[in-house]
């Protein structure tokens, strides 16, 4: 039976979120939106709905409004791949007519079926009393996402709307895109075309590249390639989905170029300050999720003549999970000669750190001579002959008006 998707379906529906960046709260609106937390994943190699409620699969992962920072373009649908933080900020997008300010859009709500491997973000158009959703879903190979706008979005209001997701910029400065409708290659200043490529059916992103490259196809409309930096470099390019003046929906795939056999480069955690003979010195060792806790690491010391020399090799013990990663703790707490060190482990290096008696002697004077003075508003902060900055916020102390989001994204109200 076919579901109403009527605005009363949209929004009736729809629990509100608490504080911005606090996360969704699953709130199942009725049974059939909620299928059981342990519905069975596909193979290894593909990608599926995981029980973090974000599609993932071998060094991908597709996020659905887990993060709510979009004014620091940390938020919305986010594509992850090898490691690079590709897509972000992806939701629905409204250019009215006459140069109206834009309205916001909001998200309500995440409604997650695990067993036919579909997650769907319900939102409003503030202001407007219309609603929309975004439904994505996997076949193991794709990410497909459909925007479907109910009955009560005024399209006499509007130049255009459809969905908008942004790329990052520096990872594909000078790579190739390719497409049905020409090729381009991304620039890295802006230059006379905001336009990079329009009319497409599909965009192939640096398809020589294997670790960045991926696809955006359309059947039922076209896509544009956009380079908003026309004002400022800060703006990233963006790909973008309009809808046709007579539909109220579109859907789109993502199909990245996954490489089962990838893992992220180990990363090894050690105080920046050092350690005291005496005190206990645990490094911190973060690996690929797919990723082991095992072999081994080496301590090294610099010796007065310049020489490394070997001093011990430890095994890293396996912590567990936190979040994404996979954790390990090596432990050379029984190391007290003072000295310079390194640690190994596998092409991965951490250091130079000291270990000696006096090393928080002037671990504080950093803070205390230079952040806090730097980050110090109201007044003009000189350094010798740098400026850091000028007498900033002297009108910080009146009261923001409610309601109004800022570019930062801060909202002042309940």
């Amino acid at each position: 039976m076919r579901k109403d998707i009527s605005r009363r379906h949209f929004l009736s529906r729809s629990v509100a979120l608490g504080a911005a960046g606090a996360g969704f709260s699953t709130i199942p609106a009725s049974a059939e939106d909620h299928a059981p937390a342990d519905a069975p994943a596909p193979k290894d190699n593909s990608i599926f709905l995981n029980a973090k409620e974000y599609f993932t699969g071998p060094g991908f992962a597709f996020l659905l409004f887990h993060n709510q920072y979009l004014g620091g373009m940390q938020g919305g649908l986010q594509m992850i791949l090898n490691g690079d933080r590709i897509l972000d900020s992806g939701d629905f997008y409204v250019d009215p007519r006459g140069g109206a300010q834009p309205p916001g859009q909001r998200a309500l709500r995440r409604v997650v079926d695990r067993n036919a491997g579909t997650a769907t973000v319900f939102g409003e158009v503030e202001g407007w009393n219309a609603g929309y959703r975004l439904l994505s879903r996997t076949d193991g190979r794709q990410i497909s996402v459909q925007l479907q706008v109910d009955d009560a979005f005024d399209r006499q209001r509007v130049t255009e709307a459809g969905l908008r997701i942004y790329l990052y910029p520096k990872s594909y400065f000078s790579e190739a895109c390719v497409s049905d409708a020409g090729s381009c290659v991304f620039p890295r200043q802006y230059g006379t075309r905001k336009i990079l490529m329009g009319g497409a059916h599909q965009l192939h992103f640096a398809p020589s590249h294997p670790l960045l490259a991926f696809k955006v196809s359309r059947r039922d409309g076209t896509l544009n390639l956009v380079d908003n930096r026309q004002r400022s470099p800060q703006p990233w390019f963006t790909i973008e989905a309009p809808l046709a003046a007579d539909s109220s929906t579109l859907e789109i795939a993502i199909v990245p170029h996954l490489q089962p056999q990838w893992r992220r480069a180990p990363v090894i955690a050690v105080s920046q300050v050092g350690y005291h003979p005496g005190q206990k010195k645990c490094a911190i060792l973060e690996l690929d999720p797919r990723d082991e806790v095992s072999g081994r690491v080496q301590l090294d010391c610099l010796t007065s003549e310049g020489r490394i020399e070997r001093v011990k090799t430890l095994h890293p013990k396996p912590w567990g999970k936190f979040l994404h990663y996979q954790y390990g703790l090596v432990d050379f707490s029984d190391v007290r000669r003072p000295g310079m060190y390194f640690l190994k482990f596998r092409d991965a290096k951490a250091g130079p750190f000291k270990i000696a008696s006096n090393v928080y002697e002037q671990a504080w004077q950093p803070a205390l001579e230079y952040f806090l003075p730097i980050q110090m508003c109201h007044v003009e902060v000189v350094e010798g002959v740098r400026s850091w900055h000028g007498a900033c916020h002297l009108d910080d102390a009146r009261q923001a008006p409610p309601w109004t989001k800022w570019k930062d994204s801060y909202q002042q109200g309940p």
